[in-house]
């Protein structure tokens, strides 16, 4: 999902099982394989002793997309 300031993936984010499944409505596939940055942000969360989200992941996407849009230039409305 790419923002106004570039924000393409996030290597690592760590749930709680409820709210991960909360967050889910139906499997759209299996078996797909982490991304390429997947191991380096697993080991920058172990480094750090990091948490779990236990709120939805749409709330975990606003979290990290609100505050990096707010940083982004303003555009311009489109004329109607």
């Amino acid at each position: 999902m790419p923002t106004a300031c570039g924000l393409s993936g996030i290597d690592h984010a760590s749930f709680e099982k409820s709210a991960l499944v909360g967050s889910l409505d139906r499997l759209l596939a299996s078996g797909a394989a982490p991304s390429a940055d997947f191991e380096r942000g697993y080991q920058a969360w172990k480094k750090a002793n990091g948490g779990i989200f236990t709120i939805g992941v749409a709330q975990v996407m606003a979290l990290f997309v609100g505050p990096i849009d707010m940083l982004a230039p303003a555009r311009p409305t489109p004329a109607t």
